[in-house]
């Protein structure tokens, strides 16, 4: 098991035990392996970015590719629906403002 892995599968561990904080300083890697398991791009996200920094980016009207480490609309789209949840607004707000970048 690579450094990567094990941080990955401890992430995970965290979230499932609940102790990975659960607003939105959310670890979004950590969030997204333990929700879709099978999507092998979860370990491509980047390992430190939170949902608050995704949110931070749609503010600043940033690249959120960026921010996610992963270009992939699925995986963009999943996050902003999260997202949605934890600052509970619809998901329609967060697109709008994605679309405004």
């Amino acid at each position: 098991m690579t450094m990567k892995e094990a941080a990955i599968k401890q992430m995970v561990k965290r979230h499932e035990e609940g102790r990975e904080e659960k607003g939105i300083g959310y670890n979004i890697m950590a969030w997204y392996v333990s929700e879709y398991p099978d999507d092998e791009l979860g370990e491509a996200i980047n390992p430190e970015a939170t949902f608050l920094d995704l949110f931070e980016a749609l503010d600043n009207y940033a690249d959120v590719y960026e921010v996610l480490g992963v270009r992939d609309s699925v995986v963009r789209e999943r996050a902003f629906s999260k997202l949605a949840k934890l600052i509970e607004v619809d998901y329609e707000y967060i697109y709008v403002q994605w679309l405004r970048a």
